[in-house]
């Protein structure tokens, strides 16, 4: 049978917590893939992160892992296409996340994935569970996971064909490759605009929610749907 290769691709700067615990996730997650054809491979575009040795963190996992160091400051429109241009095969899925992603229930999850994601058809963009509280900003962590009750535009999950991503254009050209710093959120939309030859798939699921990190105190992260980096 043939093996559904999936490329996880993480935007990364300075968030060294996070993407430990979402690279020993899917790296627990892998081991179970084979039982389903199921093949995990990672794209890490990474703007040269000072609180994690990356490449000391792959050597403690087994999952395939691509570490793409990006000058410059970090733009996360960005550092996805160009984890995405990495990968040539048309039949391959992509798969965009942030690094505080975590999923739950891992086999079955994909498994799902892979039956709803079609390729010239369909793309998979779901609204995912948070992490602490979901009104307030930025997030309070105490540990509870809420299951989200309005659509917010896939927070940060899109999976689909490499084809059709390269039939998109990703965010060539769109406001969101310039050199404007960190935007969370808002580039999906384009993204999403731009596969309306695809039907979107958007169930709420509680196997995937994110931690919604917390700010750093040396760095201001958000500020009026911009961010500047110190």
């Amino acid at each position: 049978m043939t093996k559904t290769i999936i490329n996880i691709c993480i935007p990364l700067y300075n968030r060294g917590n996070d993407i430990t615990k979402l690279i020993h996730n899917i790296n627990d997650i892998s081991k179970d893939m084979n039982k389903i054809n199921i093949i995990l491979k990672v794209h890490i575009g990474d703007y040269h992160s000072t609180d994690i040795n990356l490449f000391e963190l792959i050597k403690q996992v087994q999952i395939n892992t691509n570490i793409i160091q990006i000058d410059g400051k970090f733009n996360l429109a960005k550092s996805l296409q160009i984890c995405s241009d990495t990968i040539t095969h048309p039949n391959e899925l992509i798969m965009h996340i942030d690094a505080d992603t975590v999923f739950e229930n891992g086999l079955e999850l994909f498994k799902s994935i892979c039956n709803q994601v079609i390729q010239g058809k369909t793309f998979y963009c779901p609204i995912v569970s948070t992490e602490g509280n979901p009104s307030g900003w930025p997030s309070k962590y105490n540990g509870k996971v809420y299951v989200p009750t309005r659509d917010h535009a896939g927070k940060g999950f899109v999976v689909l064909y490499n084809s059709d991503y390269k039939k998109s254009n990703g965010f060539i050209g769109t406001e969101y490759m310039k050199q404007r710093g960190e935007i969370w959120g808002r580039h999906e939309a384009i993204l999403m605009d731009r596969l309306k030859f695809l039907k979107q798939i958007r169930p709420i699921t509680s196997d995937i929610w994110l931690r919604d990190h917390k700010r750093n105190d040396n760095t201001t992260w958000y500020c009026n749907g911009s961010t500047t980096w110190n």
